[in-house]
């Protein structure tokens, strides 16, 4: 006997088939309104979506421009405070130069003007002398080996001066023999670039601690003062402290590189360099 076929039935199948039924039919089916309503709302999203997308970005170029524009009036106004603090600072520069102390220290025996100047604005000290070009340096070398023994005759240095001026090509006049004629004295028969600090009679202390640092002095009851005098050698600073050391008729070398002695109003404490020390020197106002 045979069995009769069993058959199993999917109760979720079986209850969903007709709303599956319609589904299918809906897509079959090609015109049919609610799915135009359907695709009016799709587009009409999309359309509005766009619309946002597009007028956030016109928002965020104009908030961009905006920044921009802050960016710029920030500069503007940053540019205008610099320059106003500019201006104070030129200001205060020109009110220091009207405070600075001016002083003749060296005048020319033939013309009366004064040669060199000090200034002094309470912090810094600093000497004007007369300005060499390159030519001049050449022919103030040139004419240092030949003049040591004429340095004292005005009319035989003054042909001197002006054959080498000629020589160079340099115009010739009274000044420019008055400015050559100083510097020659200034280095030859007196202490080179100290020279002026030790005709400044406020000037109470000079100290050299070495080239290529600032001379320092004490003017008047401030101390410790830089000025614009720079030594720029070992060398340089030997040729002053021996000249010194001539005047006090002491012998000074290597072996012996101590000076210790007074001259008229000064106090004098330096050294030359050897192996073991670093030229420098001290030079005190009595």
């Amino acid at each position: 006997m045979k069995e009769e076929p069993f058959f199993l039935v999917n109760e979720f199948l079986e209850n969903e088939k007709k709303e599956l039924e319609n589904i299918v039919n809906r897509l079959e089916s090609k015109n049919f309104k609610h799915e135009e309503r359907a695709i009016f709302l799709k587009n009409f999203t999309n359309e509005i979506f766009k619309a946002y997308k597009n007028k956030r970005t016109r928002f965020v170029k104009e908030n961009e421009e905006d920044k921009k524009k802050l960016e710029i009036l920030k500069l503007k106004k940053q540019k205008e405070l610099l320059l106003l603090q500019l201006k104070q600072l030129e200001s205060l520069d020109n009110l220091k130069e009207e405070e600075k102390v001016k002083k003749d220290l060296i005048l020319s025996k033939l013309t009366n003007k004064a040669l060199v100047t000090s200034s002094f604005t309470g912090t810094n000290y600093k000497i004007n002398e007369p300005e060499l070009n390159e030519k001049d340096i050449k022919l103030l070398n040139e004419i240092k080996k030949d003049c040591k023994e004429i340095i004292d005759d005005k009319e035989k240095l003054n042909d001197l001066i002006k054959e080498n001026a000629k020589n160079n090509k340099i115009n010739f006049n009274e000044e420019y023999f008055d400015k050559i004629r100083y510097y020659l004295i200034r280095d030859i028969k007196k202490f080179g670039k100290i020279s002026p600090l030790l005709e400044d009679k406020n000037i109470k202390e000079i100290t050299c601690n070495g080239p290529d640092m600032s001379i320092n002095i004490n003017y008047q009851d401030k101390k410790d003062i830089p000025t614009n005098i720079i030594l720029d050698s070992d060398n340089e600073i030997n040729e002053i402290v021996i000249k010194f050391a001539e005047l006090a008729d002491q012998k000074i070398n290597t072996e012996n590189p101590f000076l210790n002695f007074r001259f008229n109003n000064l106090e004098i404490q330096a050294t030359i360099n050897n192996k073991f020390l670093k030229p420098k020197f001290i030079i005190v106002k009595k």
